[in-house]
Formats: C-alpha cells, structure tokens, sequence
C-alpha cells in the first residue's frame, strides 16, 4: 500500500513541541514586549482567539485606521510654497512603519521557531515510513529526525528550519491568505447613505462629496497600507507552481493520513488538489478532541470522500515506544 501523510502542527503539539501561536504570543511577551505591544495597538483587540489564528489575522488589518491617523498628523501645509514636496509624507511614513513592523514579525517568528524544543520519543506514532511520502505544512524536522524518513519522502511545502539555519529564510514563508482585492474589499466603507427626494443636481453633489471624502494624501497612505499588508501574503499558487511534480504524482497512494492538519482556508488550494485527485482512496483524519469536527465534515463533503475514519492520535501511538503512564 502506498501511503500520503499530511502534517500539520497538531502533529508536533501531540509530541508536546511547544509550536502553538499562543506560545509565540508568550516568547513576545518574555523575551519582545515592545514588538507584542505594537502589534496589539495596530491590529487591535489581539485577544487569544486572534492570537488562535495568528496567520489569517495578519491579513485582517485595519489599513484604513492606520492610514487615517498617520494621513492626519502628515498633512500638507497647502499654504506653503514647498507644500508639493509634502504630498506623499503620509505614504512615506506608513510604508515605513508597516514595513518595519511586518519584518520585525517574522524575524522574531523565525527566532522563536529556531528555539522550539525537541519532541517527547515516548509519543511516537505507528506510521509507515516505507512506501509513503509526506506533505508537511510545519517548519520542524520531527519527521526526519524522530521517525528517521528520508528527506527525499518529505515536502515541507512552507519551509523548514533547515532554510533559516543556513540563511535561506526567503524559503520560510508565514502569511496570510487574502490577495490584493480581498484586503480592499475587507476595508471597503459603507455606501454613502443618501436621502430620499433628492433631484438629479443634489444626487450628484451628494456622490461627489462621498468620492472626495478622502484626501489624495490620505489615499496614497491607504494604498502604501495595502501594499505592504499584501506583502504579507502567503503565495500559495506559486507554491503549489514550484511543487506540481510532488501534487501530479500521486497516483499511486492508497491510503491518506491527515494528522494535525487544522483544514485552514489559507491551505485549501493544496488540499483541494489532493482531494480532487484521490476523494476515491482511504481517508483517515485526526481530530483532536473534536475540535475540529466542522471543518472536517465540511471538507469531506465538498470533495465527496466517502471513505475515511476519524481517529486521535493518542490511538496510533507505536506501543513499542510507549513508555508514559496515560
């Protein structure tokens, strides 16, 4: 039989790797407050569920607030002889703090990645190494290096800390899933609220005076704001581009086990393929708890697989490893 595994981080948090976005939220709070406090004045209300889907929300910024209050304080002096010059101070300075914000962010992620700790041996999985190949969305070499497979058997389709060790980290990708478009519409303002009984002349003025509510200064700072927040952005069709031979070549599996993978919106375009491509084979997918039981039930019924069991992960463990007293 050949097997599939999908990996994601429930995967390590089972073999207690402290690899939650809540532990990341409390490596800033120890080791970076300053950073954690910036994040939680611009992105506002970063209470645990924020923090729960650390990636999507990255994506779920307020660009308009941001840009309206640095748009207010950089006003153009219009009565100044160098008020030209003065036009795009607004857009300037929101390029600059959004970028070094957004940098600081994933530096000190990488940072707290290279520390993790190592996972337990005693939690070992009964998986089969031989005959499968492994499509991982963690950064961490649990594979490799407690499972012993092959890195030729494996996928990190996001990186691996192998990228940051070496300085590679333009392969470590963290982001958000909203395109251009999608972060626009998320910011977009009411339609203006108009009175009824107004003739065609008072219609018009009305429209014209909602369309030049913002000032062009204050524009080019909003769209700095979506620039930088798209740069965030996880590219996940060039991800799978630069990967089609691992997604094209799976014909052969008979069995998929997806382990810890949370069925984000962010990872969809990946599953989709996979699903569209082996609904008819064996499912077997974790759920730890029944935390994830919706999302689970609602993916298997999009793709129409109708073969597949739902386990915890505590029900494969390799008995030949379990030295804990559970």
């Amino acid at each position: 039989m050949q097997h599939l595994y999908i990996i994601g981080n429930g995967f390590d948090l089972h073999h207690r790797i402290n690899s939650s976005y809540r532990a990341f939220y409390e490596y800033l709070a120890d080791y970076h407050p300053e950073l954690l406090g910036e994040i939680n004045e611009i992105f506002i209300d970063c209470d645990v569920e924020w923090w729960s889907d650390f990636e999507n929300k990255l994506g779920e910024l307020d660009i308009y607030s941001v840009a309206g209050e640095v748009a207010y304080e950089n006003r153009p002096d219009l009565l100044s002889e160098h008020c030209d010059r003065t036009w795009n101070d607004a857009e300037i300075e929101v390029n600059n703090k959004l970028e070094v914000l957004f940098n600081n962010i994933i530096e000190t992620f990488h940072e707290w990645i290279l520390q993790l700790n190592k996972p337990v041996p005693e939690l070992s999985l009964n998986i089969e190494t031989v005959n499968s190949v492994f499509l991982t969305f963690n950064y961490t070499k649990t594979l490799e290096n407690l499972y012993g497979i092959d890195f030729k058997q494996i996928l990190h389709i996001h990186g691996c800390i192998d990228d940051l060790e070496i300085g590679h980290s333009e392969n470590f990708i963290l982001g958000h899933g909203k395109d251009r478009n999608d972060i626009i519409a998320l910011n977009d303002e009411e339609e203006p609220n108009i009175p009824d009984g107004l003739s065609d002349e008072e219609l018009q003025h009305c429209l014209e005076e909602f369309a030049n509510r913002v000032e062009f200064h204050e524009q080019l700072a909003r769209d700095a704001a979506v620039d930088q927040l798209h740069r965030l952005r996880k590219p996940v069709k060039e991800i799978i581009a630069n990967n089609l031979d691992f997604f094209q070549n799976l014909d052969d599996i008979d069995k998929v086990h997806v382990y810890g993978f949370s069925f984000s919106q962010i990872d969809e375009p990946y599953m989709a393929i996979i699903a569209d491509k082996l609904k008819h084979v064996e499912w077997e997918i974790s759920d730890y708890k029944n935390s994830n039981s919706r999302k689970i039930n609602d993916f298997l019924a999009k793709y129409h697989i109708h073969n597949s069991s739902i386990i915890s992960l505590e029900d494969i463990l390799d008995k030949r490893q379990l030295k804990l007293d559970f």
